[in-house]
């Protein structure tokens, strides 16, 4: 009937070669949309601070003029 032979799998250089390419720009990228994700949340966590501290400030001021 139906003769089904399997061929031993074989990595040839250029396919594992290819696959460590792909490996390597998969772990790059997500590493670098880690990166610039934790950058923005310390730079936006840095500018609230600098933010409530200038508005707490002001509020300080208003209150001494009164």
């Amino acid at each position: 009937m139906f003769s089904l032979k399997f061929k031993t799998l074989k990595w040839k250089g250029n396919e594992m070669r290819f696959s460590l390419i792909i490996l390597a720009f998969a772990f790059t990228t997500i590493s670098f949309i880690l990166g610039v994700t934790w950058s923005l949340a310390i730079l936006i966590t840095f500018l609230m601070y600098i933010i409530i501290n200038l508005i707490n400030y002001s509020l300080t001021l208003f209150r001494q003029k009164r």
